[in-house]
């Protein structure tokens, strides 16, 4: 926490814990939303982690379901939107977020 800026808070009568939570918190938020919301997108990407289908892994439900029903592309292709559409709404969630926390910035898109 640079030093001016608590500096600064304390000189306007906040209390540490109000100083964190209105100056130093916002500041975080804004630099680590992006990594974190890669991170998220890269766990859907890289592993068959699915927390809506019920905990149950996606992939190996459709091998259980094409193993059974012989349609193995089909499943696939359902497999294959799943992971867009969780990924594309943890895309948007990350851009939401950076666009919440980085009002007042300098190259911050609208």
């Amino acid at each position: 926490m640079p030093r001016g800026q608590l500096e600064a808070a304390r000189s306007m009568g906040m209390t540490g814990w109000q100083a964190m939570h209105r100056i130093i918190a916002p500041q975080s938020i804004r630099v680590i939303i992006p990594s974190l919301g890669n991170e998220m997108i890269t766990l859907f990407k890289n592993t068959s982690l699915v927390f809506v289908i019920g905990y149950t892994e996606l992939l190996t439900t459709v091998q259980l379901i094409y193993g059974v029903t012989y349609q193995t592309i089909p499943l696939l292709v359902v497999a294959c939107i799943w992971y867009l559409v969780l990924t594309s709404l943890a895309m948007l969630g990350q851009r939401q977020l950076e666009r919440k926390y980085g009002k007042g910035f300098r190259g911050v898109t609208e």
